[in-house]
This record gives C-alpha cells, structure tokens and sequence, in this order.
C-alpha cells in the first residue's frame, strides 16, 4: 500500500506543481486503471474508523 500512496504522490505533484507537460489523455487511462488503488485506500482508512 505504502507503494501505490508514493506513487499517487507523485502523480498528484505532477499535475499539481506543472513539473511536466500535462497529457490530458494519459491522465484520464491513468484515473481508469488506478480506480482500484484508490478503493484499496479507501478500505485501509475505512478500517482504522
């Protein structure tokens, strides 16, 4: 899981800070096929409340 949030974090600096030119295609297939990370995540916090 640490993994997948190191990789979410990157993801997010680049689209938040600009570090790279945004590919607007590449970033709605990345949303697709990550939708599972983010309910992996999901399930971890819900399980701590």
């Amino acid at each position: 899981m640490v993994i997948i949030l190191k990789e979410m974090r990157g993801f997010r600096n680049i689209l938040i800070h600009e570090y790279a030119a945004i590919d607007d295609e590449l970033v709605y297939d990345a949303a697709k096929e990550k939708l599972t990370d983010f309910n992996k995540f999901k399930k971890e916090i819900l399980k701590k409340f």
